[in-house]
């Protein structure tokens, strides 16, 4: 087992305030980079990065101060309509303070010696966007120069690059001067490599032991001198060893290591790249970092927090290959296996495999891996994409220095820019900086490398991986990546929770009802339930509970707003679930607060109701059903097929197929709770419309309508597939009440009706709504007082509107969905079928065969009368009698044949029509010469009806020779609406055989 344990972060000591934002992972709606990751929106346009710059420009930036201690220090920024300043003063990355609520951009205070070599700067917001200034010195003192932190010894191979580097305060400007010596500071020579407060430099063997200083300097004086460091430079050389047992131990940055206070979400991270969390697999594994070293995390325990709020999670990868040469500081080792980022709790996953680390011998390398993953948009956060996976740069550095146990490497991250793709997938860039350049101005931004960020712009999680200006960007630095080179460290294995508690009923309980809590947990040896008045505790065990279910026999009002929560333990450590709030509440009777309405529909066709149920417990899910009642509430079926959509304040239930028979009968709505506790709605009348088998409208009321009463007509309508629209163009139904005079089926559309439903769009039902229903909607027209003249005739009436998409154009000329229902006033008379025949005609065409005997068919001459037709409240109906049908056949062997019948639609003398559906027929069989002959099927009216062929008598091979005669009772279900007249269809016989 490797001695080396990889250090934390040194690039980031700011504890990430990520809980409150992570609350709000699943609505996704929080302020644009909070402080987690989140589906972004595209960065700002370039035209709007532009629009910063030159408002930045405007800004009047924050100057170094020097003042003696008790003096007033005063700080100034601001820009034309600038708006609410903060100040910040920054002594150290642990020691921020903030000063809110400025009105303007002056900052003044009494200075002391504690505030000598602090920096402030301010934010403030501009145009609608936040501005940061460059950070400016306060010296308290006379201004002298002072040297706050001194250069460091350095170790480098020879021909390797170093840096020393220096801190000073005091009156600006400073100015440095670095110098060196190799006489051990007898004497001193300036550097030319000199860089400001930085000497970088490449080490040579000439200059081991050489000594370093910086000399400050300022108009105030006299200058100071830093302490010397010494440069140690070793030969290269050394031998190359192989690397068989690597670590890596990374846990990104610190926006992935927040969660909520209940420790049920988080950004977590998993082994593998499959959708289900994993705590090992493989040569990966997912850990916690406690103050005890490093601790298995399982699915119970993978989002909880340490007490500073943080998850400190980090992914371990072990087994790694390679070599390495800690004397040349070369190295290059790979991992197999991957590990899954998941933000907002999974959903946004990326995943990263077969992670390389490379190591030059100047310093200098690459972590690279293929990436893949899902995206996410904001504004439609669970329908996620795949993304294709692919080569990605995870991070680039500087200045490694290798050594035979390990490796801590800071990634590049401070100054490195980036530039977006001007398409996904492309290799053009924008020529603006996604960074703002307002926010550069102000001195500390960066990015991680390009096409690592160009893959999370594919995420939607894009500007979590550069500055932007807003809150997360201190979060946004990758953590330190840290490598052992001869093993890895120690991880305890305490016990896994697999499954956080869970109860058996859904909360809130039912006060005084049973419940019995359960948790998974694997590896334990002792198991403790325990309980808290909140998620943080504190917590008290709950007595006797020590297995992994709970039986609680009766559930009281102390058990409501409470946590509860597992500890399960072994010899390596303790490990305790996420908690679960436990809500309770006294039953209440399940009653119907919302009953449905009376409701109109067409045969064959579905029926929406609304009701609402309430009680505690709620009814099931599966609970709920639509009771039919033929025998005004005698006795009551279950009707198949039904949907619920729930809502707030009715649900919705949808019967998809209403017979003919539920014309005048009831409805109720069922509910029913987990525990078996029932209830029912009060009763809906249902309106039943006979179907006729094309478009067809029904209206209620079907009495008179008063003209000067206000009216509000319910219309329902069925069988609407309007037709398919040349490209560019396409259909929709208009629907209102016409006055007749001024449209009617048969004419062109027209939009002068008098009054259309609110439940339209300006009169249109559009092709997406009517295809989702089959051709069916419901809709109410409010017909106001006195627009209605009784000396007139008026109507529902439907037709279909095209409409070209590029001009908005309509056109009204396409007649196959007209449909009309006609609406009675009072004073009217109303039209009734005349004492008149329905003649049903009979082709009866010559029928021959070819070869030895006959088969031929007769009938007597004449029509077929249905006689005088009836009102029903379901349509119009007669009913009458097929002449009989006699087929001959002489063939020898008898082979089979077949009559069929199927009629035209009926037309009037006065131009009016109904389909052939509404006819039907009931076959039978008057004589038969022997065996094999039979009549046809019946067939109902009003649904298909005879419009498509049906058999009317047919004979099986081998039956006996001779005639064989048929007959039908023929029936008519008419549409209610027809009006009144004399009707005619031709019935054609086809004989085949």
């Amino acid at each position: 087992m490797s001695p080396y344990h990889p250090a934390p972060s040194r690039r980031l000591r700011r504890t990430a305030a990520l809980a409150t934002a992570l609350l709000l992972m699943t609505g996704l709606s929080a302020t644009a980079d909070t402080s987690g990751p989140r589906p972004a929106a595209t960065p700002a346009t370039n035209a709007a990065a532009t629009a910063v710059a030159a408002a930045a420009a405007d800004v009047t930036q924050p100057q170094d101060v020097t003042v003696l201690p008790g003096a007033t220090a005063t700080f100034t920024t601001g820009a034309p309509g600038a708006l609410v300043y903060t100040w910040y003063r920054v002594a150290s990355p642990q020691d921020v303070q903030v000063h809110s609520n400025f009105s303007d951009g002056t900052y003044s205070f009494t200075a002391t010696e504690a505030d000598d070599g602090a920096q402030f700067y301010a934010r403030f917001l501009l145009d609608g966007r936040f501005v940061t200034t460059v950070r400016a010195t306060l010296t308290v003192g006379t201004g002298a120069p002072s040297v706050s932190e001194h250069p460091a010894d350095a170790t480098v191979l020879d021909g390797r690059r170093t840096t020393f580097r220096v801190a000073a305060r005091g009156t600006a400007p400073l100015r440095y001067t670095w110098e060196s010596s190799h006489d051990e500071g007898a004497t001193w020579t300036p550097r030319e490599e000199s860089d400001g407060a930085a000497l970088p430099l490449v080490g040579a063997l000439a200059d081991d032991g050489m000594l370093v200083r910086a000399v400050v300097d300022n108009p105030v004086g006299p200058p100071a001198t830093s302490e010397p460091a010494t440069l140690h430079v070793t030969p290269q050389g050394g031998e190359t060893v192989a690397v068989s047992d690597a670590s890596l131990l990374w846990g990104i940055n610190p926006i992935y290591q927040g969660g909520n206070p209940a420790g049920n979400s988080c950004n977590f991270f998993s082994a593998g790249t499959q959708p289900e969390f994993a705590g090992a697999r493989g040569d990966v594994r997912v850990v916690h970092v406690t103050p005890d070293g490093l601790v298995s995390v399982s699915e119970g325990t993978r989002c909880l927090q340490d007490g500073t709020g943080r998850l400190e999670q980090r992914v371990l990868l072990t087994h790694g290959t390679g070599t390495a040469n800690p004397a040349t500081g070369e190295a290059t080792v790979r991992w197999q296996g991957a590990f899954s980022a998941n933000a907002y709790g999974g959903l946004v996953p990326w995943w990263l495999s077969d992670l390389a680390l490379t190591v030059g011998r100047d310093g200098s390398g690459t972590l690279t891996a293929t990436a893949g993953g899902r995206g996410a948009e904001m504004e439609n956060p669970d329908e996620s994409f795949e993304l294709t996976p692919r080569p990605v740069v995870v991070a680039t550095f500087q200045d490694v220095r290798v050594t035979a146990e390990g490796i801590v490497i800071s990634p590049d991250y401070a100054g490195v820019d980036y530039h977006a793709l001007v398409t996904p997938g492309g290799t053009e860039r924008q020529a603006e900086s996604a960074i703002p350049a307002d926010v550069k101005a102000g001195g500390t931004w960066g990015s991680w490398p390009e096409s690592f960020v160009d893959f999370q712009y594919e995420t939607k999680l894009s500007t979590y991986w550069h500055t932007s200006g807003l809150s997360a960007d201190p979060d946004k630095p990758p953590f330190d990546l840290a490598v052992g080179l001869t093993g890895a460290p120690d991880v305890r294995l305490v016990p896994a929770v697999t499954a956080s508690p869970t109860a058996s009923s859904s909360m809130p309980l039912t006060n005084g009802s049973p419940v019995t809590f359960t948790v998974g947990v694997d590896d334990a040896e002792t198991v403790r339930w325990e309980r808290a008045p909140s998620a943080t505790g504190p917590w008290a065990a709950v007595e006797g509970a020590t297995a992994d279910t709970l039986v609680v026999d009766e559930v009281t009002d102390d058990w409501d707003a409470t946590w509860l929560r597992v500890t399960a333990s072994n010899a390596a450590g303790s490990a305790s679930s996420a908690p679960l709030q436990v809500t309770t509440r006294d039953a209440a009777a399940l009653v119907f607060t919302r009953d449905p309405a009376d409701v109109l529909t067409i045969a064959g066709s579905r029926v929406e109701l609304a009701a609402k149920a309430d009680g505690f417990p709620a009814p099931a899910s599966d609970g709920y059903g639509v009771q039919l009642s033929t025998d005004d509430g005698e006795s009551w079926t279950d009707l198949p097929g039904v949907t619920r959509s729930g809502g707030s304040p009715t649900d919705r239930f949808v019967v998809p197929d209403v017979p003919l028979r539920a014309d005048g009968g009831l409805l109720r709505v069922t509910a029913r709770t987990p525990d078996g506790t029932t209830a029912q709605s009060r009763p809906a009348r249902v309106s039943v419309v006979a179907a006729t088998g094309g478009p067809q409208l029904g209206v209620r009321p079907d009495a008179d309508v008063d003209p000067e009463q206000p009216t509000t007509l319910t219309v329902v309508g069925a069988g609407f597939d309007l037709p398919d629209a040349p490209d560019g163009s396409g259909y929709s139904l208009d629907l209102g009440l016409f006055d007749a005079d001024v449209w009617s089926p048969g004419r062109t559309g027209t939009r002068g009706w008098v009054a259309t439903s609110s439940q339209t769009s300006g009169g249109q039902l559009y092709t997406e709504a009517l295809e989702r229903t089959g051709g069916w909607f419901t809709a109410t027209v409010n017909v106001p007082a006195g627009v209605l003249d009784p000396e007139r005739d008026y109507g529902v009436g439907a037709f279909s509107r095209l409409t070209d998409h590029g001009t908005f154009a309509d056109t009204f000329d396409d007649r196959t969905v007209d449909a009309w229902a006609p609406v009675r006033l009072d004073g009217q008379t109303p039209e009734e079928p005349t004492p008149a025949d329905l003649p049903v005609e009979v082709t009866v065409p010559e029928t021959t065969t070819p070869g030895p005997g006959v088969l031929t068919w007769s009938m007597p001459p004449g029509t077929v009368s249905l006689g005088t037709a009836e009102r029903a409240p379901h349509g119009i109906t007669a009913e009458g009698t097929l002449a009989p049908v006699t087929v001959r056949d002489t063939r020898p062997s008898g082979p089979a044949w077949v009559m069929s019948g199927s009629a035209s639609a009926f037309t009037g003398a006065a131009g009016g029509t109904f389909p052939a559906s509404a006819l039907g027929w009931q076959p039978a069989l008057v004589s038969a010469p022997g065996g094999g002959v039979a009549a046809g099927a019946p067939v109902a009216p009003g649904v298909s009806g005879l419009a498509t062929s049906s058999v009317l008598v047919s004979a099986t091979d081998g039956h006996g020779p001779g005639d064989a005669t048929a007959t039908a009772g023929v029936s008519l279900l008419a549409p209610s609406d027809t009006a009144a007249g004399s009707y005619r269809s031709v019935l054609t016989l086809t004989l085949v055989g």
